[in-house]
């Protein structure tokens, strides 16, 4: 995770790319030093599961658990360059790119069904990043940008009128919460590649102005479909980051829906399934303020705690085939929070689009 060529990482990202800087975000942001030793034994664990001929990770949902995986190596700035993880990054990248290369742009594991929005997604902001943090290096990975630039139409074809995402990739249906997290999280990756990439723009602000606002409940909470009559608090984080990292945050639907998520969490834990800690850690981490120290204060040790003398996070045998693989991802890129992101009070360049 500590490279050479610093000034070859966008300015946004430096903070992950020294142990000096990792460990100084770490303790201003309240978190404790063991998190990163938890960090380097997650990503450890993680590259003992990717199969050495193909580049991938997990058995069912491949695309998805290479992308998570892809993401927490690039959190910790293990890129093409790292001595350590190196090899899986780059492998991670080529079975990623090949996927969407031999499918029309599409990053799946190849079979139907619900989960291709979720694959593509998590694919898509995962080569984005990768991309961002390479195109200064001078050792850009051939074709990559290409791939990002059709992984990023197919989301933005996928937009319903109203702003979200439903399953599929026909932009009709029924608009899903817990897609549209997803595609949201892609197209900013896309976006902070820095390259004009058609639509994503006009895209996001569809989803964060329009979509978001009108699925919010009278509580605050975000609701799954626009036909639910109430929201669910294992979404409402995901609502709160989409609007964070893509000009929501001055807006009462925010207010509101943080108002809320405070409220449904104040006594947080991680529980056996890491899909809403994912979101409400990085929610509260960019909110700043007592709302994240108090959830840190309460959420980081019971994390940490978690953690498997292997390295991993929970145990297999949950309701996914990749269930130790996703929740290990998901625990390792929550505790690279203090340094993956800036505070927003921090001034950030180096991540818009030109």
């Amino acid at each position: 995770g500590d490279i050479s060529n610093m000034a070859a990482i966008p300015a946004g990202m430096r903070s992950r790319c020294s142990m000096s800087e990792r460990m100084k975000r770490l303790r201003e942001s309240g978190g404790e030093d063991r998190a990163e030793r938890a960090v380097r034994e997650g990503l450890v664990f993680l590259s003992t599961k990717q199969d050495s001929e193909t580049g991938a990770f997990g058995e069912e949902y491949t695309a998805a658990m290479t992308g998570l995986s892809l993401l927490a190596f690039l959190g910790h700035c293990e890129t093409p360059e790292s001595a350590k993880f190196g090899e899986a990054v780059v492998k991670a990248a080529l079975f990623l790119m090949d996927r969407g290369l031999k499918h029309e742009g599409r990053i799946t594991n190849g079979k139907r069904g619900h989960h291709e929005a979720y694959e593509h997604a998590i694919a898509t902001y995962a080569l984005a990043e990768l991309y961002t943090m390479t195109k200064a290096s001078g050792k850009e990975i051939p074709r990559l940008e290409s791939v990002i630039r059709k992984a990023a139409g197919v989301i933005v074809d996928a937009q319903t009128r109203d702003g979200g995402w439903p399953y599929g990739f026909t932009g009709k249906g029924k608009e899903d919460m817990s897609v549209s997290g997803w595609q949201i999280q892609a197209l900013k990756a896309a976006h902070n590649t820095g390259r004009n990439f058609p639509g994503v723009a006009k895209s996001l602000d569809l989803a964060t102005q329009k979509y978001l606002p009108s699925i919010q409940d009278s509580e605050g909470a975000f609701k799954y479909n626009p036909d639910h009559a109430k929201g669910k608090p294992t979404l409402t984080g995901a609502a709160l980051l989409a609007m964070q990292i893509w000009k929501g945050t001055d807006t009462p639907t925010y207010t509101k829906g943080m108002r809320y998520l405070s409220e449904r969490y104040k006594n947080p834990s991680p529980g056996a399934d890491y899909y809403a800690p994912y979101y409400n850690t990085q929610a509260f981490f960019l909110h700043e303020g007592p709302q994240w120290e108090n959830y840190n204060k309460q959420f980081q040790p019971k994390l940490l705690d978690a953690q498997n003398e292997d390295g991993s996070w929970l145990q297999q045998g949950g309701a996914r085939k990749d269930h130790q693989i996703l929740n290990t991802a998901w625990a390792i890129l929550m505790l690279e929070v203090y340094y993956r992101y800036l505070p927003t009070t921090d001034k950030v360049t180096g991540l818009e689009a030109r």
